[in-house]
């Protein structure tokens, strides 16, 4: 039976409930689609009562509905019921939640990791605790996440050192989850100011821990004034309810936080003993302190044995059981599916001709190049795509500075951003000119479909234009300010660039019509990140300023270099849906193969287009009734010496000019070891410089050249590190040993989460473990002695360095391809085993033969640069 949903006055059939809903607008005879789950089509309808105009309404709106008010009214009468039955359970998982010491927060922490920083004003405004006492703080946090869907809580700066101390010393644990169907054992893993909760089962299978069943944050930043850590826990709905989420958070408090004797006994035996650990006693535990009724104790009959395979860890290098049964396998299957698809589509944002590449380009490109190999280690079937932009005024005017013809100088300024691509290693699958007449066939077929649903009407439209920006603003986006000559003028608010006034006919796309799909959009916070600029799209669309219907055509003879409208020569399709329809050119939109890929996985753009990628983007999908994008990611920019980089500066960077003297490698390295996502980086020769020559010249390349060199290893061999790490007991070479166990895992949440920078963080930190492991055994010492045991080490000293450099270069191909190539090509690993399921310690498999000797005599990772500015 389909579903009415009712809208602006029309009569909006559902004609499915699944995630891709078709809705028809019986007014104009059209279709269109939004992208939705059951869960929230149905908090839709329950919130359709609080319409202000629902009573003024009734009675036509039950004439749509072919009933009468009585009945429609009872019908919401029973949603109110409903809603109050939400609402009680709601209170009673909170009341529940609050009455445990402990409550949750995102991600964990992990050994000899750099701390990150869990910042309040990522999730909330921090204006709202000012001034506030402790209690007050404490009430407000709750308050603040009583609706979403997460837990929240607080500790003191007592317990949350004890509990990250002991999370250092045990950072990786299993804890029972009681079911109907029995007890799922979940792998919690500590990292930083986080922990993260993984189904073993699915860590089992995928040999990853993301996606995670739940993940909690530790706020810090009140600890020493307020003697108060703030916790937040976001739980995956699908796979846990509020109150296993906080029976998850209870247990790991019992284990962590506090001093019971039996649990502190029992994280010793799970990380030094693991032979030792016995499942039952985990569920022995939790019985004792009746965290679960008795009806869901364990049932006997439904235990299904499942070898645990080596991993990151030998922590799980056993057989567990697990008491699963039919159901919850296809649950977990279900749940799961779209996150094991194996097409991944990333691109970066297409690059304006008016000039040529600069930093800015550069990082933007690597960075959706880093993810996009980072998913292929994992086995995904990916395409990337990028390219230039090459219509409006602003590079008709570019063209006529530089005295060449217009194609002419599109061409070459493009030419200029594809060997950007080649010479840092941008593995692109499609290179896109908005020029080319694959993408004007690709244009032209997508305006007729908005034409066709209803979306374009004719209008006359007065106001102001930005050239610059090539953007429509209205007065509230404008300001005055005073030009050199001392005459008012008006800016844009955001670029500062002068606008122009204009009068004209064109083509208008309805955009006010999208702000209910676009807040629908944005209520999965993985849409757009970080969270600080969902939070800047989410406010646009909820205060309505750039939603005003867009302007998307001009009169061919003001912008006489662009795609004509179909059947209109008169006009030339607006640049920025020019501009964005790329991402459909470049999967051979409209031939039906563009599906395969489609919807983009990632879209990397940087934060001056958030506003065309997270609001006319969208809007224009939803118009013609394609997917959103699932997530994008939108960047900060690059400043110089701490200034904004500017033509007028002369400070802009070029990036062929930084890789002479920085090199190809060391450029790409510097801008994703140094840049964070959520604020602006800075770019400086001399830090830029340092940091090369300290990490990859020093750190790393020290390490390959001592274990590599014809002193220490003059026969160049690779021994296996199974055969020999276990003659190594010391100290510093089982901190090596446990740092390259959790390196993987490390790595994979910074890489999931988009913070390459603490995917570097994770690889220097073993890197320093490995040389002062090197340093510690003194293999050129050993090198003189004849004894056999002394030769045993100095293998297994080889053998573990070797093995950390293997694992290190791995990790890091995604961030540098060309010099991780260089690393294992030297150990002879070959081009198929650069997955990440390499990424696990040969120390961990079987005993084997040696490797091999090594593929050259003189290796050299990276030459160290002098600083001809002292």
């Amino acid at each position: 039976m389909a579903l009415v949903l009712f809208r602006a006055g029309r009569r909006l059939t559902l004609t499915g409930v699944a995630r891709n809903i078709t809705i028809k607008e019986s007014a104009r005879g059209s279709r269109r689609s939004i992208m939705t789950s059951e869960r929230k089509l149905e908090k839709a309808l329950d919130e359709l009562k609080t319409n202000p105009y629902f009573e003024k309404y009734a009675e036509k709106i039950s004439k749509l509905q072919e009933t009468s008010p009585e009945e429609f009214l009872k019908k919401i009468a029973e949603k109110e019921k409903k809603l109050r039955v939400d609402k009680e359970k709601r209170e009673e998982a909170r009341k529940f939640q609050q009455a445990s010491q402990a409550k949750p927060s995102l991600p964990g922490i992990n050994v000899g990791l750099q701390k990150k920083d869990a910042r309040l004003n990522d999730v909330m405004k921090v204006e709202l605790i000012e001034g506030k006492s402790r209690d007050e703080i404490i009430q407000i946090w709750q308050e603040y996440h009583r609706q979403k869907d997460c837990i929240s809580g607080a500790m003191s700066a007592q317990q949350y050192k004890k509990l990250f101390e002991r999370g250092k010393e045990y950072p990786t644990f299993l804890l029972p989850l009681p079911r109907s169907e029995g007890y799922e054992f979940i792998l919690s893993q500590f990292y930083d100011t986080e922990i993260h909760m993984t189904p073993l089962l699915w860590y089992q299978v995928h040999k990853e821990n993301a996606p995670e069943c739940l993940s909690m944050t530790h706020y810090a930043e009140l600890a020493e004034t307020k003697d108060l850590v703030l916790m937040r826990g976001e739980f995956d709905t699908n796979s846990i309810n509020v109150q296993e989420a906080q029976c998850l958070v209870n247990e790991l408090q019992l284990y962590y936080a506090t001093d019971d004797s039996d649990r502190l006994r029992m994280l010793e035996k799970f990380t030094k003993k693991p032979d030792d650990f016995k499942h039952m006693d985990l569920i022995a535990n939790l019985e004792t302190i009746s965290l679960v009724p008795t009806s869901e104790a364990v049932n006997t009959k439904t235990h299904v044995n499942l070898k645990c395979e080596k991993m990151t860890s030998p922590l799980i290098q056993k057989l567990l059981v697990l008491n699963l049964n039919k159901t919850w396998k296809q649950r977990l299957s279900r749940h799961y599916s779209k996150v094991t698809s194996s097409n991944f589509y990333v691109t970066t944002p297409i690059f304006y001709v008016n000039a040529g590449p600069h930093i800015g380009h550069l990082y933007s490109a690597i960075l959706a190049d880093s993810l996009a190999r980072y998913k292929s280690m994992l086995g995904y079937s990916v395409q990337l795509s990028t390219g230039t932009d090459e219509h409006g005024n602003k590079v008709m005017r570019a063209a006529e500075a530089s005295k060449l013809p217009t194609e002419q100088y599109c061409k070459q300024i493009s030419q200029h951003f594809k060997d950007m691509c080649h010479s840092f290693d941008v593995g692109y699958t499609e290179y896109i000119r908005t020029t080319e007449p694959r993408h004007s066939k690709a244009l032209h077929h997508f305006w007729n479909v908005l034409k066709e649903n209803g979306h374009i009407y004719s209008g006359k439209y007065s106001g102001w234009y930005c050239v610059a920006d090539e953007a429509f603003l209205t007065t509230l986006q404008l300001k005055d300010i005073k030009d050199s000559e001392g005459k008012t003028i008006k800016v844009s608010i955001e670029s500062s660039h002068p606008v122009e006034w204009v009068e004209e006919d064109n083509y208008k796309f309805g955009l006010s019509a999208f702000q209910d799909d676009l807040k629908h959009w944005l209520q999965d916070d993985s849409v757009v990140r970080p969270a600080k600029f969902h939070k800047i799209l989410s406010d646009w669309i909820e205060e309505g300023a750039c939603l005003e219907d867009l302007s998307i055509s001009r009169p061919i003879n003001r912008a006489p270099w662009g795609v004509p409208v179909p059947e209109d020569e008169s006009q030339s399709i607006y640049v920025w849906l020019d501009a964005l329809v790329n991402y459909l050119t470049a999967l051979g939109y409209p031939e039906k193969s563009y599906k395969k890929f489609w919807p983009p996985q990632m879209q990397v753009i940087g934060k001056d287009i958030l506003k065309f990628h997270g609001v006319y983007w969208p809007a224009f999908l939803m118009a013609a009734g394609l997917e959103p994008p699932r997530s994008i990611l939108c960047h900060s920019h690059w400043t110089v010496d701490s200034q904004k980089m500017s033509k007028s500066k002369g400070n802009v960077i070029s990036p062929f000019d930084a890789a002479d003297f920085l090199t190809a490698d060391g450029l790409r390295y510097f801008l994703l070891r140094e840049a964070v996502p959520y604020s602006d980086a800075n770019y400086s020769k001399t830090k830029a410089i340092n940091v090369v020559n300290s990490e990859l010249a020093d750190t790393f390349g020290n390490l390959l050249s001592r274990c590599t060199g014809s002193i220490i290893n003059p026969g160049k061999e690779i021994p296996h590190p199974a055969v020999y790490v276990k003659e190594l007991q010391t100290e510093a070479a089982k901190s090596l040993m446990i740092s390259l166990q959790s390196l993987r895992t490390e790595a994979q949440i910074s890489y999931e989460k988009c913070n390459l920078h603490h995917v570097v963080d994770s690889v220097m930190t073993t890197l320093h473990l490995a040389n002062q492991m090197v340093e510690h055994h003194k293999p050129w010492i050993l090198r003189k002695q004849t004894d056999d045991e002394s030769k045993t080490k100095l293998m297994g000293t080889i053998s573990l360095a070797l093995e950390s450099i293997r694992i290190c270069g791995l990790i890091l191909y995604p961030i540098v391809p060309k010099l991780s190539e260089t690393v294992l090509n030297l150990l002879n690993v070959p081009k198929s085993k650069i997955t990440w399921e390499e990424t696990v310690p040969a120390f961990l498999s079987d005993e084997g033969s040696n490797l091999g000797t090594l593929a050259t005599d003189k290796p050299i990772l990276f030459k160290r640069i002098m600083n001809s500015e002292g």
